[in-house]
Parts: C-alpha cells; sequence; structure tokens
C-alpha cells in the first residue's frame, strides 16, 4: 500500500514503522471500547480497522492537530509560525 504510493521511504515524506507504531498506539488508546469493558468484548478486528482508517481518513485534521501517545494519549493543536 505505501510503496504504490511512493510513502514507503521516510527520508522522503513517508511512513516508517516508528510512526507507524505511534499512530496506532495512539488510535487504540483513544479508542472508545478502552473504556467500556462491555464495548471492548463486542470490538472486533474489522471494527477496529473500519474505526482507524475512519479516524485518520476523514475525521482527523492532519493540517491543525498533533497526536502524543504519553500518558494515555491526546491530541494538541499545532503551533503556527
Amino acid at each position: 500500500f505505501l510503496l504504490q504510493r511512493g510513502l514507503h521511504e521516510t527520508y522522503t515524506g513517508g511512513m516508517g514503522s516508528y510512526l507507524l507504531c505511534n499512530v496506532m498506539l495512539h488510535f487504540l488508546q483513544r479508542h472508545p471500547s478502552r473504556k467500556d469493558p462491555k464495548h471492548y468484548r463486542a470490538t472486533s478486528l474489522g471494527h477496529y480497522l473500519f474505526d482507524f482508517l475512519k479516524y485518520y481518513g476523514t475525521d482527523f485534521s492532519y493540517e491543525t492537530k498533533g497526536i502524543s501517545v504519553l500518558d494515555g494519549g491526546c491530541t494538541f493543536d499545532k503551533v503556527k509560525s
């Protein structure tokens, strides 16, 4: 997938394994199933995949937000210079 889009080389702006791990960790930290055991039991890997693609594909604002995985994960506003 990344190779087809030219995003497999980190030195040209692609996604390496470190970034992919952090993106996935941030998503899992903030997923609603983490807070509700009943919802967690009912969530399949397909649900996680769909929610991951929806979150980073349509919901997340790359221009204005950044992610952190510290202390349970959060988003923050980027500083414009």
